[in-house]
């Protein structure tokens, strides 16, 4: 593309260079493990993460608070300080539903889903971002197979439609849940050039 705009007697955009350099930032999986009452989960046989999306931490967690297999109410549930158990749900309402959650003050959520074992594993790092992410906000969370969600709660063989009648309360489990990070950072650049106007030599067109 320099080439071309050399060709076509375009001027340098930035100074004397044609590059317009960027930083650019990926999350990049370096560990996570998921013990369940003493056993421990296999990736992508068990559970999965998202890289980009999930917090980094070390979890204990002796209980759960399972809120129902379908849309979530936090308005009538006190989630505050618990890690939730929920339901199969789309992208988008997974969003909604960490963001009511974490308005609400809960520690963590464990998303239950078919989609185990996974045919293709879950990525070990996160898109590219021009920005650096704040993983302050990001929020703890898992998704879990059927069977490993059985073991969590101590229910023998639950699939969806066992869940769409269990009770919406608390259970006691033993779960330690630990995931890590990096942030990798990286220099790309675009390619800047500049074709001077006639009259508005001041003003510039993007």
């Amino acid at each position: 593309i320099e080439g071309k705009f050399r060709e076509l007697e375009l001027q340098p955009g930035n100074g004397i260079s044609y590059q317009l350099l960027y930083d650019l930032f990926q999350d990049s999986l370096s560990a996570v493990s998921l013990t369940v009452n003493g056993q421990e989960m296999q990736p992508n046989k068990d559970y999965s993460v998202s890289v980009s999306a999930a917090a980094e931490g070390n979890w204990n967690i002796g209980e759960v608070y399972f809120t129902g297999a379908g849309a979530l109410d936090t308005t009538r549930l006190d989630v505050k300080n618990k890690w939730v158990v929920t339901g199969e749900i789309g992208f988008s309402q997974l969003r909604l539903k960490i963001a009511q959650l974490q308005r609400r003050d809960a520690k963590g959520i464990i998303l239950v889903s078919r989609s185990f074992p996974r045919l293709t594993p879950f990525a070990l790092k996160g898109g590219m971002d021009i920005r650096s992410h704040d993983r302050n906000n990001n929020f703890p969370y898992v998704t879990v197979s059927y069977a490993t969600l059985s073991r969590m709660l101590n229910k023998p063989a639950l699939d969806s439609a066992a869940l769409a009648v269990l009770g919406k309360t608390t259970y006691k489990t033993n779960i330690a849940f630990a995931l890590a990070k990096t942030e990798v950072r990286s220099t790309s650049s675009n390619v800047l050039g500049v074709l001077e106007g006639g009259d508005k030599k001041d003003e510039y067109v993007f």
